[in-house]
């Protein structure tokens, strides 16, 4: 052979050598490539919602539409059906709503049959109720870290003669003002089951010491815990700032300010 056809021969050689070895490389990256990713959760979740929801139900495009944001569950929505249908009833046996027996009754069964805590479940009813009476979610809002710092605390804790609460507590805020309202959320307990919850407004809270009441409470109980709440918004205008947490939840248009363990009622 001459020299000419020995060269074609190489070149010939390496070209074959050369899409071989692609061939090889291809059927390799065939092999190791990732299948496609499943359909996504978030997906999945709107379908059940949709299942969940009737077509009536009032602002179900907001409910879908957070659902598929991912800021709400078919989970969530499931909680609240629960709780709805329990409330129910119960309203139907006694002929009446009573929140003092009615509510804390379906917790606890709502509680049971998810195996959720109570403040899960209140955090998801609460999410899906909100919708549910077209209420938008607030966005989360970030409070500045050199605001002034919310300082109050709760000294003592009483019932009065018409079972009221008297809440007596603390401003030490360094504001010349008087707070925003404050939201005091007093859960009741007798012994170490919780009876109800009661709220007591703290208006015109000025610094120093002051006492607050709530309305009659008919439940029967001996120690109360209690987060206090300001308005978000409230508490950016008056360039205030929370100890407890930097920003509210989305969705929450209230920060908490305060928490006072569980202690019992003189």
């Amino acid at each position: 052979m001459t020299k000419k056809q020995w060269t074609i021969i190489g070149v010939l050689g390496v070209f074959v050598v050369c899409v071989f070895a692609s061939l090889i490389l291809l059927v390799l990256n065939l092999l190791w490539t990732k299948p496609p990713a499943p359909t996504s959760a978030k997906s999945q979740e709107v379908v059940k919602a949709e299942q969940l929801l009737p077509a009536n139900t009032p602002n179900r495009g907001l409910l879908l539409s957070e659902v598929e944001k991912g800021y709400l569950s078919a989970l969530d929505i499931e909680v609240y059906l629960y709780m709805q249908e329990r409330f129910a009833y119960h309203e139907k046996i006694d002929g009446k709503y009573i929140i003092s027996k009615h509510e804390p009754l379906v917790l606890e069964e709502t509680q049971r049959h998810f195996n959720m805590s109570e403040g899960e479940v209140d955090r998801r009813y609460s999410s899906v109720a909100w919708l549910m009476a077209g209420v938008k979610p607030k966005e989360e809002i970030q409070l500045d870290e050199k605001s002034i710092p919310v300082i109050i605390s709760v000294d003592k804790v009483e019932l009065s003669a018409k079972n009221e609460l008297l809440v007596t507590a603390t401003n030490s805020t360094n504001l010349d003002q008087a707070l925003p309202t404050i939201n005091m959320r007093f859960n009741l307990y007798s012994g170490n089951t919780k009876v109800t919850y009661q709220i007591v407004w703290a208006e015109n809270f000025k610094k120093g010491t002051s006492t607050f009441k709530s309305l009659p409470i008919s439940a029967k109980f001996d120690s109360v815990d209690c987060t206090a709440y300001i308005n978000i918004d409230n508490m950016k205008s008056y360039n205030l700032k929370s100890i407890v947490q930097v920003s509210n939840d989305r969705g929450e248009t209230v920060i908490p300010i305060y928490i006072m363990p569980k202690t019992r009622v003189k």
